[in-house]
C-alpha cells in the first residue's frame, strides 16, 4: 500500500519538477547573470513571501526583492549551481550594487551550497560577508539573532 501511494506522489510531482527546470533554464539563458537583476527561482517555499507576496514554487527572485519565511522554509535555485535554503523565522533581501547581486540577512538562518568563483554574489550578515574562493565550491552557514551574526 505505501509503495503505490510513493509512486503516485512522484508521478504527481514529476510535471512539477519538470516545469521547474524548464523555467529556471529559461530565466538564466533569456539573460546574462550580470546584466539581470534575476537571482534565482524558488525551489522550496512555505510560509514565505517576496516582497510581501506570496512565494510559490517557481516563483522568481529578483534583486530589490525581500524574502520573509514564516514558520517554513525556502530554497532557491541560483546560477552554476548554487542554492540557498532559508530557514525559519528568516528575513532576507537582495540588493544591486554595478554588477553584484549581495544578500542580506537580517535575521534568521541561511545556508549557501556550491557556491563558485564567478558568480556576481556576496552573502552578508552584518559586518560580514561571505564570498566565493576561486577554485573551490564554498559552503556557509549564517544565523543572525538579535543583531549577532553566528
Amino acid at each position: 500500500m505505501r509503495t503505490k501511494a510513493l509512486s503516485h506522489a512522484i508521478a504527481f510531482l514529476k510535471p512539477s519538477v519538470s516545469i521547474l527546470l524548464i523555467v529556471l533554464g529559461a530565466a538564466f539563458q533569456s539573460s546574462s547573470w550580470g546584466a539581470s537583476s534575476l537571482v534565482g527561482v524558488m525551489a522550496l517555499s512555505t510560509e514565505t513571501t517576496i516582497t510581501g507576496q506570496p512565494a510559490t514554487l517557481g516563483s522568481v527572485v529578483r534583486s530589490g526583492d525581500s524574502l520573509n519565511v514564516g514558520n517554513g522554509a525556502a530554497e532557491i535555485l541560483m546560477g552554476k549551481g548554487t542554492r540557498i535554503v532559508l530557514g525559519r523565522d528568516t528575513q532576507m533581501s537582495f540588493e544591486r550594487k554595478s554588477d553584484e547581486i549581495t544578500a542580506v540577512v537580517s535575521h534568521g538562518d541561511v545556508s549557501l551550497y556550491g557556491f563558485k568563483a564567478g558568480l556576481s554574489f556576496r552573502l552578508r550578515a552584518g559586518d560580514v560577508s561571505i564570498l566565493p574562493s576561486p577554485g573551490f565550491d564554498t559552503q556557509a552557514l549564517i544565523r543572525v539573532a538579535d543583531s549577532a551574526v553566528v
